[in-house]
């Protein structure tokens, strides 16, 4: 039976086997919210509950619900239709990475059982997230910026988040439906589910979550025991005590707060609490309220101000209540007991004082400790005033025999006023204080800036006849202005009478301006700022803690602090557009955000501690943050409770997994430079600084232990460049005369080096940073003096040092020369307004007779800007001369204000020559003839391979002429004293300059490496002109010649990115060092000889390999070194990291 040949064989049939319909992967959920992509997903459970953990390129982490049935309904109903997408809010956003992005995230179980999200970003942070606060579905979104409006929340347990929504005011049962509800005015967050909120009809009620939903917390004494209550609402809304206290005019209750006694850690007495209250008549009263009472006992009660202008009461720890009246008038109250004869005790306050501010601007907050009252006001201005006074004057003041009335007169108003101490206009510019805080001599202040700032009280030197009398005719000129102004709105019409109306105002509002100033010129003291720096994701603070009862870290808070006290706080609140946040700064993460629609409604912020507010100190480290707000008539409170350990000193297992990070110092982006300030004593364990600038645009600071162990401690943001434009370069000045031109001293025995005994280093520096957008930003750099040694500095000389840094000026071309719009069509074109140049390098020095601070910038346009730091017109300045001086005790006079506002950059000289765009600069100082004089020389490279070497002596400007030169006035052009075309191949991505010293006097070195992979060297000779005629064209002084030059092909095997230049170790040699791409950090020995006379100068140079090391940061960019009391030098390379090195 086979087939005829030729006939086509039939194909045989496969056999079929079962659809692939069950194996086939449906869409099952699409959830939308990163702004980036997504680089990890992983399951995860808080409890019985299952979620999905998403990290995104937007450094955010979100949390999802990940119900068990979502598969087997989604697969049934989308078979059909894959394209239907549905939107689903997130449980939880989870924010504190920075850079770009969270790569990983995993879920692990801690020593106590509990799951536990970490995740790790780019910016080399490691975060611990306790996923224990969402088991429950009602708690979901709180976090994430949406505070859910549930009836109540789940049985609470350590680190569980809780909110609660539910109507604003009780509903009466006669209440009047043509007046209707009652609105709430102020609101008062006495605790954690418990708040007071008084009405505009002058009603005081408590609001208190439902006992079944309400946490029962261990560091609450004043808290009662919870009782079930037969009014007020049920267990689907507050229960209410309603009408506690009822103003009998029915005036509006403007104002709330709890008082607290004298004592910072006195605990009240357990049900009892006692309020201010404020209303629109002026009134001010002290309640009593005790838990179960159907009304409020009145302690005392006083009229504060005339009725309509008392704005706020507020309240401070040691008891004082401040009462704050339109026009920047602050009335100080201090607790007073009496004792009668039966032994009774009762309590009052009494007005110890008013602190009338210059500037007559409502003041949003204030602060008394000791003999110190500070405030600030809407309009950003601080002003403090000497409250030690105010017991003589009062008792003055009581002797005579006035009336009450009198009293609040006119007679008594200079009696009762406060003297003014300081007062500094615009400490955070336009943007209101809203935070105000005493600390030892320190004035904190944060404001809707989104900034803190640490203000000094400093002795201020006497007006000049000159500037009082300036003074005095500004205020007669303004006082004419007002009256021309009242001249014309008396003869203007209806049509003009509106906008003359706001002429007067806006002339008043300069009178009140001018007799400000007056009042600050005549002032004894004034306020400097010490520090500054912007709080990321923060744009209003509103509310700081410090103190290791707020700080997350476990019992590793070495790293961090000096013996529990830091330099900045360890938990900021505040706003962020309309979300309020609380924010973990040691840390750097969100504790709480809460969508609340901004500060424009009534809000109360509650933070408080076991141990700073009266607990044991064996108690646990718990720490409460707790935040009410009203919204939509509705009332809305969330808390949050941290605990960093089980037993008493938070040092069991589990006290480190409740740590928020384990890694929080890095940009999360490219570092591009690295400086180091050297340590501020000669023992040999004295910590040095670290200063990093990245392509995120933060400028970041450490300490480096001095012991040679590479350890980092004591971390913080130094400050941001304006319009987060990247910082590519970074220069530190000693403020000194000379500074940070390495001048070699003026004579020395023969044979000595200059450099082999290192001179004591400064207390204080100027940072200038650069970046993109032409941004150059100065900075105060210093080392103050800590209470103890940090635990983490590895410090055993018993001195221990902290750097506090303050920005000082800024300058910015964030909008580009002539740009204009034009008009296409039936529309116009806008062209982008960002500036397309950028400085690619900067350097600086003082100049050695003294005056301002001077900065070099290359740009990318092929010129180097050469600005001098300059005060602004108006600015008193202590001796006229703004930088250059050594402060070494309190008593000695810094050379320029902290005051950021004070001072800005004034371009003087541009040196021109390169046309390719300029990546490096460097600048130092050569002694000549004899040592005499002193030349100012720097170095350049470009992009072409080009090294131009510039001598500026006579550009720079004259020390008497700083301050009464504008920004306006000519720039001179300047041109190089030698160009060596060629140098290299290709870019010149580093230079350095330095003196040789020792018996070559008059000798420099210029070194420079490329993207050719060469170390080159040459040597130069600098020799007064003895050509400079009034005939000649010469532009210096001084003539650079070069005698020698080394190259070192090959030095590595990719393009050298960092040089820097060091003293040597033995006469007559210098320290090369260099980085590059390969990861690699080498270190050369430079040794020049010299030889000068009067014909012919020449010399020669080596350059000898000493040590090698591999870089574990990759990609580096930069570099810089010192050498330290020991003679060791320290070398630390910077580029997706940052990274030690120790030469011995």
């Amino acid at each position: 039976g086979g087939e005829e040949p030729g006939t086509p064989k039939k194909k045989k049939k496969k056999k079929e086997e079962p659809a692939e319909s069950d194996a086939r992967a449906f869409l099952v959920r699409t959830l939308y919210g990163h702004g980036g992509r997504v680089w990890d997903c992983q399951p995860a459970r808080a409890g019985s509950r299952r979620l999905l953990v998403t990290a995104g390129e937007d450094c955010a982490v979100r949390l999802w619900e990940d119900p068990p049935t979502a598969r087997d309904e989604t697969c049934e109903t989308q078979k059909g239709d894959v394209s239907r997408k549905e939107k689903e809010d997130p449980v939880a956003t989870l924010r504190g990475h920075r850079g770009r992005g969270v790569w990983r995230c995993a879920t692990v179980r801690n020593p106590r059982g509990a799951e536990t999200l970490v995740t790790a970003g780019a910016d080399a942070s490691i975060k611990l997230w306790d996923l224990s606060e969402y088991e429950h579905a009602h708690d979901a979104g709180s976090r994430g910026g949406t505070a859910r409006g549930e009836s109540g929340v789940g049985n609470a347990c350590d680190g569980r988040l809780e909110t609660f929504t539910a109507d604003a005011t009780p509903r009466e049962k006669d209440e009047d439906e043509k007046k209707g509800r009652d609105v709430p005015r102020a609101v008062c967050l006495a605790s954690p589910g418990v708040v007071f909120v008084g009405t505009e009809r002058g009603a005081l009620h408590e609001a208190r979550v439902p006992t079944a939903l309400r946490h029962r917390s261990t560091n609450e004494p004043n808290e009662p025991e919870p009782e079930p209550r037969s009014r007020g609402e049920t267990d689907s809304g507050w229960v209410w005590r309603a009408n506690l206290f009822v103003e009998p005019s029915g005036a509006a209750i403007v104002s709330v707060a709890e008082v607290r006694g004298k004592k910072e850690k006195e605990t009240p007495l357990r049900g009892v609490r006692r309020l201010a209250l404020g209303d629109a008549r002026g009134r001010v009263a002290v309640l009593s309220v005790a838990d179960g009472a159907a009304a409020a006992t009145t302690l005392w009660s006083a009229q504060a101000s005339p009725p309509r202008r008392l704005m706020d009461v507020l309240v401070g720890r040691e008891g004082d209540i401040f009462t704050v009246v339109v026009g920047g008038e602050v009335a100080l109250w201090t607790e007073q007991e009496d004792t009668t004869g039966d032994d009774k005790k009762k309590v009052a306050w009494r007005r110890d004082g008013v602190a009338r501010s210059p500037f007559r601007q409502r003041a949003l907050c204030a602060a008394r400790r000791g003999d110190v009252f500070a405030l600030g006001d809407q309009s950003g201005n601080v002003a403090a005033f000497d409250a030690s006074l105010r017991d003589a004057s009062m008792k003055k003041k009581r002797s005579g025999d006035h009336s009450e009335a009198s009293d609040r007169g006119d007679r008594s108003e200079d009696a009762e006023t406060m003297p003014l101490l300081a007062a500094e206009r615009g400490a955070h510019g336009a943007h209101s204080v809203s935070f105000v805080e005493i600390r030892d001599a320190e004035i904190v202040t944060g404001g809707r800036d989104g900034r803190l700032c640490v203000f000094a009280l400093r002795e201020s030197s006497p007006a000049t006849d000159e500037e009082t009398r300036r003074s005095e005719r500004r205020v007669e000129f303004e006082l004419k202005s007002v009256a021309e102004c009242e001249a014309a709105l008396a003869a203007a019409d209806d049509k003009t009478r509106k906008k003359a109306t706001r002429a007067v105002a806006a002339a008043r509002s300069r009178v009140e301006t001018a007799r400000a100033a007056s009042l600050a010129l005549a002032a004894p003291f004034r306020l400097e700022c010490d520090a500054a720096r912007s709080v990321a994701g923060v744009s209003s603070v509103d509310g700081a803690r410090w103190g290791d009862a707020f700080s997350c870290s476990g019992t590793d808070d070495g790293a961090h602090t000096y013996s529990g006290v830091s330099s900045a706080p360890a938990v900021v609140a505040g706003f962020r557009e309309t979300d309020f946040v609380i924010r973990d700064l040691r840390n750097q993460a969100e504790l709480l955000r809460v969508a609340c629609g901004g500060w424009h409604r009534p809000f109360s912020l509650l933070m408080r501690s076991s141990r700073l507010d009266g607990g044991a100190p064996n108690e646990p480290n718990d720490a409460t943050f707790a935040f009410a707000f009203v919204k939509n008539g509705e009332l809305t409170a969330c808390a949050r409770r941290e605990n960093a350990g089980e037993g008493g000193n938070g040092g069991d297992a589990g006290a480190a997994w409740h740590a928020r990070a384990l890694n929080v110092w890095s940009h999360g982006r490219e570092v591009h430079t690295v400086a180091i300030v050297p340590p501020a004593d000669d023992s040999p364990d004295a910590p040095a600084g670290v200063l990093t600038g990245s392509e995120d645009g933060f400028v970041l600071r450490a300490a480096a232990r001095g012991d040679g162990a590479g350890a980092f401690f004591d971390p913080a943001e130094v400050g941001a460049h304006v319009g987060g434009a990247a910082v590519r370069a970074i220069a530190l000045v000693p403020d000194v005369p000379g500074g940070g031109l390495d001048v070699p001293p003026a004579s020395e025995p023969p044979g000595s080096s200059s450099s082999s005994d290192p001179p004591s280093s400064p207390l204080s520096y100027i940072l200038l940073t650069a970046g993109a957008k032409e941004v150059l930003h100065a900075w105060r750099v210093s080392w103050e003096r800590a209470s103890a040694p940090a635990p983490a500095s590895g410090s055993g000389s018993g001195v221990a040092w902290r750097l506090r840094t303050s920005l000082v000026a800024t300058r910015g071309s964030l909008v580009k020369a002539g740009h204009a719009e034009w008009t296409k069509g039936c529309g116009f074109v806008a062209a982008s307004v960002e500036s397309d140049q950028r400085y690619m390098d900067v350097a600086g020095f003082v100049p050695v007779a003294g005056g301002g601070a001077v900065a070099l910038a290359a740009t990318s346009e092929g010129a180097v800007s050469a600005m001098a730091l300059v005060p602004r017109r108006g600015t008193k300045t202590r001796e006229g001369i703004p930088g250059g001086g050594r402060m070494s005790s309190k008593s000695d006079r810094r050379t320029f204000s902290s005051s950021h506002s004070s001072f800005g950059w004034r371009a003087f000289a541009d040196l021109k020559f390169h046309d390719r765009p300029v990546l490096a600069v460097d600048v130092a100082g050569v002694r000549v003839d004899g040592g005499d004089k002193v030349a100012v020389v720097a170095a350049t490279g470009a992009t072409d391979g080009a090294l131009a070497i510039w001598e500026i002596s006579d550009a720079l400007p004259k020390t008497e002429s700083i301050e009464s030169e504008s920004s306006s006035s000519s720039v001179r052009t300047v041109r190089p004293c030698h160009v060596t075309r060629g140098a290299h191949q290709s870019g010149v991505n580093g230079v350095a300059v330095r003196a040789v010293g020792g018996n070559a006097v008059g000798v420099f070195v210029a070194a420079s490496g490329g993207d050719d992979q060469v170390a080159r060297c040459e040597v130069f000779v600098v020799k007064p002109s003895r050509k400079r005629t009034e005939a000649t064209e010469e532009t210096s002084s001084f003539c650079v010649v070069s005698v020698a030059r080394v190259a070192v092909a090959f030095a590595h095997s990719s393009a050298i990115k960092g040089v820097w230049l060091g003293p040597g170790t033995l006469p007559g040699t210098l320290t090369l060092a260099t980085t590059s791409h390969d990861q690699r950090a080498r270190v050369w020995t430079a040794s020049v000889e010299a030889k000068d006379d009067d014909e012919k100068c020449s010399a020669t140079i080596f350059l000898t390999p000493v040590a090698g090391a591999f870089a574990e940061c990759p990609e580096p960019e930069g570099l810089d070194g010192f050498v330290d009391a020991r003679g060791r030098t320290r070398i630390a390379v910077c580029g997706r990291g940052v990274q030690m090195f120790e030469l011995e």
